[in-house]
């Protein structure tokens, strides 16, 4: 992942308020989410924006970014 990237995610992630759980999961997806947006085909934010919208219990979400990090070459 790039510098740039993280740096945004690190800013984000700082901000927060960590007295408040549903917060921080809302805030937490959408990082993750436009950090994937920024680079798709980075499987490790894939995997990191799905387990964010699994923790926030957006299971459509977690299905859908499950579905688009699938590799078009992917026979099984």
């Amino acid at each position: 992942m790039s510098f740039e990237v993280w740096e945004d995610v690190s800013d984000t992630h700082i901000k927060l308020s960590p007295n408040d759980d549903g917060f921080i999961d809302r805030d937490m997806v959408t990082m993750f989410e436009e950090a994937y947006k920024k680079q798709p085909t980075n499987e490790d934010l894939g995997a990191q924006t799905f387990f964010a919208n699994v923790r926030a219990s957006n299971w459509k979400s977690a299905h859908q970014v499950s579905i688009l990090s699938v590799p078009d070459s992917f026979d099984g």
